[in-house]
This record gives C-alpha cells, sequence and structure tokens, in this order.
C-alpha cells in the first residue's frame, strides 16, 4: 500500500530562554550548512568527524543537515530545467519580435525608420541578456553548478537601494538578512528511533497533547522540553503515528510572532481523506 508524507503545524509557547536556545540551535544549523554547501561547491567532500569536533554538533544534527541541503540542491538543480526552457522560450520569442520590427523598420518612412531603430535596439539590449542568462543557465546545468541563496534573493537585493526597502542603514539589512538566514532547522526522523526521531522525542500527555524533548547542539546545551502542544489539525495523525512507530521529522521555524513546530510524516493513503495539513 502507497504512502505519502503529511505536514501539520502548531505555534509552540515558550519562555524567553527557550527561545534563546532556539535562536541559538538555529545560528549553528544554518552556519553549518552554509558551510557545507560551500565545501561541496568547491568539489570537497564533507567529512562528517571533522564537522561533530568542529561545530560540537551530534551525528543526528550532521545528518539532518546534509538530507536538508541536499533536498534544496536538488530542487535547485530540477528548476533548472524549467528556467533553461523559459529563458529559450523568452529568447526565441523576442528574437522574432526583433525580426519583425526590422523588416517593418525597412519599409518605414525616415522619422517612423527612426523611433523604430531605437525601439528595436533596447530589445536587442534585452536580447542579449536573455542570450546571457541562457548561455550561463546551460553552462551551470552541464557542469552540475548549484547557486544557492541562504536567505532570499529578494533580502538580498534589498541592501542595494536600503531606503526604499524601508532600512535607516545597512546595519539594519544586515541584521534582518542574519535573522532570516536563522530563522529555522531542520530534525531528521527515522522509525528506528525513540518515537520516531531521537532528536525530538514526542511523549503522549492523559489529554493527548504532546510533550517534546528537543536535543540541542552541544555547544548550546543539552535538552529542553516544550509541554502540552496541541494540534489543531493532524493531532489524530500525529498520535497514530507515534504509536505506529513511524518515523517523524520535525521543523522548527521562527516567524515575526515567535517559533512554530511542522512535523512531517507518512500516512497510508487511505486514512489521509478529508485531512488539513497545516494551521
Amino acid at each position: 500500500m502507497s504512502s505519502r508524507t503529511f505536514t501539520y503545524q502548531t505555534r509552540i509557547t515558550m519562555t524567553s530562554e527557550q527561545s534563546l536556545l532556539l535562536d541559538q540551535y538555529a545560528e549553528i544549523y544554518n552556519t553549518v550548512q552554509r558551510y557545507m554547501f560551500a565545501e561541496i561547491a568547491a568539489g570537497k567532500t564533507p567529512d562528517k568527524a571533522a564537522y561533530l569536533r568542529k561545530f560540537d554538533i551530534t551525528a543526528r544534527q550532521y545528518n539532518a543537515i546534509a538530507v536538508a541541503l541536499k533536498g534544496k540542491v536538488a530542487s535547485i538543480k530540477a528548476l533548472q530545467k524549467t528556467n533553461i526552457a523559459d529563458l529559450d522560450f523568452k529568447v526565441k520569442k523576442l528574437l522574432a519580435v526583433v525580426k519583425k520590427l526590422e523588416a517593418k523598420a525597412y519599409r518605414a518612412t525616415a522619422e517612423t525608420r527612426n523611433k523604430l531603430l531605437f525601439k528595436i535596439h533596447q530589445k536587442k539590449r534585452r536580447l542579449f541578456l536573455l542570450k546571457t542568462k541562457l548561455a550561463k543557465a546551460r553552462d551551470n546545468a552541464a557542469s552540475g553548478k548549484v547557486n544557492l541563496c541562504f536567505g532570499s534573493k529578494k533580502l538580498f537585493r534589498a541592501q542595494f537601494f536600503l531606503q526604499e526597502n524601508g532600512y535607516a542603514n545597512h546595519q539594519e539589512w544586515k541584521n534582518n538578512w542574519q535573522s532570516l538566514r536563522n530563522s529555522e532547522f531542520f530534525i531528521l526522523g527515522s522509525k528506528d528511533e525513540t518515537a520516531g526521531c531521537q532528536g525530538c522525542v514526542a511523549t503522549i500527555n492523559t489529554d493527548s497533547s504532546f510533550n517534546l524533548r528537543l536535543r540541542l547542539p552541544n555547544a548550546v546545551g543539552k535538552y529542553t522540553t516544550f509541554e502540552n502542544i496541541t494540534f489543531a489539525y493532524g493531532q489524530d495523525k500525529i498520535l497514530e503515528s507515534l504509536q505506529a512507530k513511524r518515523a517523524l521529522s520535525y521543523r522548527f521555524k521562527r516567524d515575526k510572532k515567535g517559533w512554530r513546530a511542522f512535523v512531517s510524516t507518512a500516512m497510508e493513503r487511505e486514512t489521509t481523506s478529508n485531512m488539513n495539513y497545516s494551521t
């Protein structure tokens, strides 16, 4: 019987001390991931043992970072094909427009021809840029090169137009940039581990709410526990996965209101009808 992964989310109530612990976890996690990507991009093979020593993380935390990074790279490579096809279509379409304008300019009067020539010039500039992007995209795909922006391209570009994007100075932008780059972390689950995930162990309370014991990076501490967690949607499905000893993977993500927890688990298709997946 086939299965499908479903994800449910909830907002976690925590102390300011716990929020700081998650901030520190996220900073370490994303620092390691960026370092790992830089090594891979340079043609190096990450040394797991060296990472555990250098960043003082656990083996499972290393695995989670590696798996998440692999997923990001695979996603970008899949999008490369779509991007190449899209650029190729735009180049051909614009090239046809240029040829049509050139034919029109050839038959036009002197006054109209000058206007058309200016328009053709602008179109050819745009065509050159598109062809350059297309050539670069094809080269990247052929060589396996991946361009990965940790944070967001939109926010990265905002530093060049600070006032237009609501920033008083570059330091204010940088603080926002670093906060976004370190705003989440992933915990890999396994059906062979306690409660489906040794990095974040869920226990069931008598009222069917959950307690989550989060394993911290060694550099931050040992554990922190969040109590009486409930999910508006998927509570019963998470309970079912815990009882069936399925793998559960977690993602903690910070937004303007605080931290949210996302729980992902594989469910048999026949048990997933009429489900809502998020709160």
